[in-house]
Formats: structure tokens, sequence, C-alpha cells
């Protein structure tokens, strides 16, 4: 078993390595196809499901209102719930590809897919982020705050407007708790967000060098985010010390394995 020192060490290592990857895929991919990639759809996948969003985008266009940011919002909501997010929700469920094929999404998937379909229809949306937890915001005056996961969030909105925090649902108040203190997710965190989940779906498999890979990227795209790091840390040390992979991932994660194990000894036979 590894020690806490040891796992550190080859994630140092792997993370560079990484990094270099991430950089050479952001290099030669469009940000669309890298963000649908990272959340589990295969790279040779990924054309059919950005052509289809460009056909429901078509469609909706037509039933976008003129004017009035928060009308365009709700109109594209409702699209979005209507024709694509006809699944359940589950917590870890990410994967773009499952959730337009009417599987099961999460707030992340809801929440990328909400601004994909804005963004191709002229209505600026950014994924916000608190830890644990995504949502939409669509700029305007105010800017407009949304839970793409809900069916009924217009609706909830609109019963709780200017009502005091103290005197709407525990779930509005956490939102509007969320709302003040989120961070707008850029590219690069986003991507970071999408590699983390998936590693989370891949440890509930029991593929544990896949799980450690995906937590490597998240970890190279965002060195801040905490729960990547842990759960390398914790993968890490329960991957076998296998001397052959079958792919290029695992071919990383055991090297980085068994060079952060030589550099401990290293260490330890300095002194």
């Amino acid at each position: 078993m590894m020690t806490p020192a040891t796992a550190c060490r080859a994630a140092s290592f792997a993370a560079i390595f990484a990094l270099s990857v991430s950089a050479a895929l952001a290099a030669s991919a469009p940000c669309e196809s890298r963000i649908f990639v990272a959340s589990g759809v295969p790279a040779g996948e990924v054309s059919p499901y950005l052509a289809r969003l460009d056909r429901l985008a078509e469609e909706l266009e037509y039933r976008l209102p003129a004017t009035g940011d928060e009308a365009r919002a709700e109109a594209i909501h409702a699209f979005l719930h209507e024709r694509i997010l006809r699944g359940r929700y589950e917590p870890s469920a990410s994967d773009l590809g499952v959730a337009m094929d009417g599987g099961p999404f999460n707030c992340v998937s809801a929440t990328v897919l909400f601004t994909l379909l804005a963004d191709r229809c002229g209505v600026s949306a950014t994924a916000m982020s608190v830890p644990g937890h995504v949502w939409c915001r669509v700029e305007g005056l105010p800017a407009i705050d949304i839970e793409a996961t809900s069916r009924d969030w217009f609706a909830i909105r609109a019963k709780y407007r200017g009502v005091p925090t103290g005197q709407v649902s525990a779930a509005m108040a956490k939102h509007r708790r969320r709302a003040i203190v989120g961070q707008p997710l850029d590219e690069q965190k986003l991507l970071a967000v999408l590699h983390y989940n998936r590693g989370v779906s891949l440890i509930h498999q029991g593929r544990l060098s896949a799980a450690a890979w995906e937590n490597l990227q998240a970890v190279a795209l965002d060195p801040d985010c905490r729960p990547a790091r842990e759960n390398l840390a914790a993968v890490t040390q329960q991957i076998p010390r296998e001397k052959n992979a079958s792919n290029l991932s695992d071919a990383l994660i055991f090297w980085a394995l068994e060079s952060g194990a030589a550099l401990e000894n290293s260490a330890r036979n300095r002194f």
C-alpha cells in the first residue's frame, strides 16, 4: 500500500503529463468537442451530438421571444426540458451524450446543455459554481440565475420573487446564498469539473486507474479543484502496482506510481 507521501509524489509526476495531454487536446479540438469528451463521450461520437444541438437550436430560435432577457431565458429552459432532458436527475450523471439520449442528467450536464443552446441562440449564459454545485447565469439587468435541473424553476422563481429569504423554501434560500458567492467557470475550470465528475462515476464502477486519470486531468486544469485532489490521493493508494498496462492512461498511472515510490526511497536513503 502506498503512503500518502508517495501518492502525492506520484500525483505530481502524473499531473505534469496530464497537463501536457490537456494542452495538446486544447490545441487540436474545438472547445465544445473537449467539453463532450471530458463528460465521457468518446471522441469519435461527438460530432453527431453537436449536429443534433445545431438542429435543436434552429428549432428553438423559432420559439424565442424577440426581446426580454427573462422571457428568452425561460423559453430556452422550457425547451431544454421538453426536447433534451427527458431522463431523471442523478448526482453523478454528467455525461452529455447520455443526457441528450434521454438518460439521467445532473447539475453539470444540464447547465452545460443550457449554455450551449443559449450560445447558439445569441443569449449569453455562463456556468456558475460553488463547491459541489453548478448552475446557469444569463447576463442581463439584473442577471438571471437558473437551476437548470429544475423543470419548474421559473414558476418557483416567480412564486418567491420579492419574498425575503427568511420566508422562502429551504431550497430557494440555499440557491440565493449560492448565487451571492458563486464564481463563473471558465473553460478550463468547467473541463476540470467534468473530468472530476467522470472520475467519480469511474470510481463507482471500480475502474480505479481510469478514475485516477480523470482526476489527474482535473487537477492539471484546475489546481484548486480540491475534490479532485482528494479523490486522486485516495484512488492512487488503491491501484495495484501492475507492470503491464493495457492503454496509455494506465501506463501513465503505473509509471507515476513507480516514480513516486522511487523518489520516496531516494529521499529515505539520503538521511
